[in-house]
């Protein structure tokens, strides 16, 4: 009677990343390959399971689950260096899972690699114009809210100012009665009086 035991070596990663990212890399290494070797990444809540698959060195990616089309790949040169790692290119919130590597070289124990992926939503960095923004904002605010009064009085100063200067004078005989636009005709005067007092001086 023969008693054989199988052992596995297994590892154990954790990952995040945000949806949005260029890719994502699953690590899976091993020291050396000493035999035809399969890879296999397999994520095993979805039907069919298979991620991406590796036969010696090419992919054989007809098991392939139809959303991992096109967005998975590994290093040309795995079997040389015992990178197995898995690229997954523009991850998903739907993506949040676990993914397990398992190595299989003939005549030894099956290798795991479980790396349990959260992708994360979208991290939304600023324009530095949005800081620019607010800040003028805010001073502007502050600016209104500091001389908003003063701003009031020279608005209703300009205003008596311009009226005195665009009435037109009736006297009892219609013909001294000036053109309208005789008194835009003439020299105008500096419109902001010398002295400061005169701006709320009442119009004559």
């Amino acid at each position: 009677m023969c008693l054989c035991v199988l052992t596995v070596s297994h590892q154990v990663f954790t990952m995040e990343v945000y949806e949005g990212a260029e890719s994502a890399l699953l690590p899976c290494h091993i020291p050396f390959v000493s035999g035809p070797t399969t890879v296999v990444w397999s994520r095993y809540d979805l039907n069919p399971p298979t991620v991406h698959q590796r036969q010696q060195e090419e992919d054989e990616l007809t098991d392939q689950n139809q959303r991992y089309r096109d967005r998975t790949s590994m290093k040309t040169d795995a079997l040389q260096t015992g990178d197995f790692s898995l690229t997954l290119r523009k991850p998903h919130i739907f993506d949040s899972s676990n993914y397990t590597c398992t190595i299989r070289v003939r005549g030894e124990e099956p290798r795991l690699t479980d790396v349990q992926l959260q992708v994360k939503g979208q991290q939304h960095t600023p324009n530095p114009s949005f800081y620019h923004e607010v800040f003028l904002k805010l001073k502007l605010q502050l600016m209104f809210s500091v001389t908003g009064s003063n701003i009031f009085v020279f608005m209703v100063s300009s205003l008596f100012i311009m009226m005195d200067r665009c009435r037109v004078r009736i006297t009892a005989e219609p013909q001294s009665i000036g053109h309208p636009l005789s008194d835009v005709m003439k020299p105008i005067e500096p419109l902001f009086p010398q002295k400061p007092d005169e701006i709320l001086r009442p119009p004559k």
